[in-house]
């Protein structure tokens, strides 16, 4: 089996996810096959600019974690594609293209691939980027202290080699079905800076850092020497920090901001006839709500299965993302693999339902409980106050706690909160991918220190060691089982991102995860 790219210097022809899986994933005499994705809204990647020049002040709903790449928390998300550059990436119809990598193949059994560094990349610090440094972003993503959200990712990885100058094997402990996946989200930081990541980062994006100031903006300018010529076509990139939702939007209209990433829904009917308007990609994310079984009354499995039963989707969907949205109960859409229709209704909204399943639990009365949300994402705000009237209904009393993004990440991450909304990603790539989210990590998962329940983590870990399709799927099914009856993470809904511009910004783009593009973008003003 030759899994080689089918991008050559002559001829440029992109590897689609189909095509990857129809050549890494077979086995048995089967093919695993990717069905199609929608095409998002946004511009292609290849926009041709009128002018050149200028400053895009990008608007952000809180503050920068830290400028590390691998630490893929949503407000790391604007700067990931700007600053940095993975060793591939997927357009919006999920086909594979070259970026740090301009090919790569796999091995006849399923365990090394190969990358071909593109030659002449440069780091912001004019040093040329080398097999050396993949070694070493490796090294730290391996690392569990370092690795953050790459190190579940690279848990496979058994070591990485230096062929030449310019060539890297990846070695795999066994068969890796979502290997391309990893090296498309992996960003390469110049090593030596790896130790300044909290404010002086150093990638091979379109834009370099200048400046950060918490709480307020950070700046970037045009990357000179950036591989990818003539981009990026505006000089520098602004990023305005907002804590409140309502200044952010308030900003866009008065024109003092070009660019507002995260635009609520309740504005879309609004503002759609004055600015440009756009969802981000499809199924990239979806709003889920944690719920902690290490702390009362959630230890009780009944406890959490009986918040599904009280869970109302349709009236989130309708009442808080004004029809920007589908419900679900499951994380996964109707093209992933993994989608099965069985599971579709699984939960529907049932106070009856949930109360019987309290009695059970021995809460027949109720109990109290707190609820953490977030404000620089208002929606969570009002969920948890849908349902908070929901619950009261059958006798919970849930306190809302509306907290600052400075104090609610923290407890996100480390897992400090009996309930919270939030949203997780990678639903649309391959299936285990959405274990790399906070709440489904195998490691370092903060609602389950000891790890989570171990039919969860078998199943997650059958689906990527196997090619075969029969068991693939089979291992699909199980980790949807065990995730609806465990109920520690709850689906609710599709997060569509929904990117606001001015009428005079052209080339505005996203990655297939929602993180904003723009080398490609130009003012014509």
């Amino acid at each position: 089996m030759n899994s080689e790219s089918n991008y050559e210097n002559q001829g440029h022809t992109s590897i689609s996810r189909r095509q990857f899986l129809r050549r890494v994933t077979y086995a048995s005499g089967g093919l695993v096959l990717m069905s199609g994705l929608r095409q998002a809204s946004g511009t292609a990647l290849a926009a041709t600019p009128g002018k050149t020049g200028g400053t895009v002040t990008v608007a952000v709903m809180g503050d920068f974690a830290s400028f590390d790449p691998f630490n893929m928390s949503w407000v790391n998300y604007p700067m990931t594609q700007v600053l940095y550059n993975q060793f591939m990436r997927y357009d919006h119809e999920m086909k594979l293209f070259p970026e740090l990598a301009e090919s790569w193949k796999t091995s006849q059994d399923g365990k090394t691939l190969t990358l071909k560094l593109k030659q002449g990349v440069k780091f912001h610090n004019g040093r040329e980027m080398t097999s050396e440094d993949v070694l070493k972003n490796f090294d730290k993503a391996r690392n569990k202290a370092e690795g953050i959200h790459m190190y579940p990712s690279t848990l496979t990885v058994e070591s990485v080699k230096a062929v030449d100058k310019y060539t890297v094997d990846i070695n795999f402990s066994k068969v890796t079905p979502e290997m391309l996946d990893v090296m498309e989200v992996m960003s390469t930081i110049a090593p030596e800076s790896m130790a300044s990541l909290k404010n002086r980062p150093v990638g091979t994006g379109a834009f370099k850092f200048v400046e950060w100031i918490p709480g307020d903006h950070a700046t970037l300018e045009r990357f000179p020497d950036y591989w990818d010529k003539p981009k990026p076509y505006v000089d520098k990139v602004v990023y305005k920090i907002f804590s409140d939702v309502d200044a952010m939007v308030a900003a866009l209209q008065a024109g003092t901001v070009d660019v507002v990433i995260s635009l609520p829904p309740k504005d879309y009917d609004r503002l759609k006839g004055s600015f440009n308007i756009v969802r981000g990609q499809t199924a990239a994310n979806h709003y889920t709500l944690y719920l902690n079984p290490q702390k009362e009354p959630f230890v009780k499995k009944e406890v959490r299965q009986a918040i599904q039963w009280a869970l109302d989707r349709q009236s989130v969907v309708d009442k808080i993302l004004f029809g920007q949205s589908e419900p679900t109960v499951l994380l996964y859409p109707k093209f992933s693999l993994a989608y099965n229709p069985k599971f579709d209704g699984f939960y529907k909204f049932d106070l009856a339902k949930a109360k019987e399943l309290l009695g059970k639990a021995g809460y027949g009365s109720g109990f109290k409980a707190t609820i953490v949300a977030p404000t620089n994402y208002p929606e969570l705000v009002d969920m948890s106050q849908l349902l908070q009237a929901d619950l009261k209904k059958i006798g919970v009393e849930l306190d809302v706690q509306p907290l600052d993004p400075a104090q609610w990440y923290p407890k996100l991450n480390g897992g400090d909160y009996q309930m919270t909304f939030s949203f997780a990603g990678n639903s649309h790539k391959y299936p285990t991918r959405m274990a790399l989210g906070t709440a489904f990590r195998l490691a370092n998962n903060p609602l389950w220190p000891a790890g989570p329940p171990k039919a969860y983590a078998d199943a997650v870990n059958a689906a990527n060691g196997t090619l075969d399709p029969a068991e693939q799927k089979k291992a699909f099914d199980r980790i949807q089982e065990v995730m609806l009856d465990e109920a520690w993470n709850l689906s609710v809904a599709w997060r569509y991102t929904l990117f606001a511009s001015q009428k005079y910004v052209k080339g505005l783009d996203w990655s297939v995860d929602d993180q904003v593009a723009l080398d490609s973008v130009w003012l014509d003003k």
